[in-house]
């Protein structure tokens, strides 16, 4: 049996579907559970909106994504293709940089640099939006007209339920180990989606 996804339409929804649950896995870490930690080791109401302000701001500009990918391709791989793995690679390693950075966050607010903190947030969700503008212009190219309203359904289930589950789950890791401990859990999971 083929794998591709214009032959297969399960196969479409199952991709489609996985690859918005990895934009959703940062987003429970980022939204819910670092905002929370923030703010249990002290963090001032003006530091945590400094936080989410800045870290939402690449989902704001990811309409610049488009254009850019329309302009530079790698037809060999299709038109969307290489800028899903590419961003898919680039969150991935993103995570891996955010669990470094917050190691030094080992003893506590005071240890680690909240700016370098954020910044390193904005990148991964850099990775994240720019994938998403990927992921929705292959689904247009892919679906067929008849399929899109169903396959944005799943899309937006696995994002969603992704966010939902991360945000629960790296709250309790940033509890016993740290940003660390939840950057990995991410970095794991998306890791395993960009091998699919």
């Amino acid at each position: 049996m083929s794998a591709f996804l214009t032959e297969h339409r399960w196969l479409r929804f199952g991709a489609f579907s996985a690859m918005y649950f990895a934009q959703g896995v940062p987003l429970g870490l980022l939204y819910v559970a670092i905002p929370a930690w923030l703010a249990e080791q002290g963090a001032t109401t003006a530091d945590v909106g400094f936080f989410v302000g800045w870290i939402a701001l690449p989902w704001a500009l990811k309409l610049i994504g488009g254009p850019f990918m329309d302009r530079f391709t790698f037809l060999p791989m299709g038109f969307r293709r290489p800028w899903v793995l590419a961003m898919q690679g680039g969150l991935v390693l993103s995570l891996l940089l955010l669990a470094a950075v917050g190691a030094s966050f080992g003893e506590g607010l005071a240890g680690g640099s909240l700016a370098l903190l954020t910044a390193t947030c904005a990148l991964v969700n850099t990775f994240a939006a720019v994938q998403d503008v990927a992921v929705d212009g292959m689904a247009i190219d892919v679906l067929p007209e008849d399929e899109r309203g169903r396959a944005n359904a799943f899309m937006g289930f696995g994002q969603v339920a992704a966010s939902s589950a991360f945000g629960a789950l790296t709250g309790t890791l940033l509890a016993e180990y740290g940003i660390p401990g939840g950057a990995a859990a991410c970095a794991a999971t998306v890791a395993a989606i960009f091998v699919l």
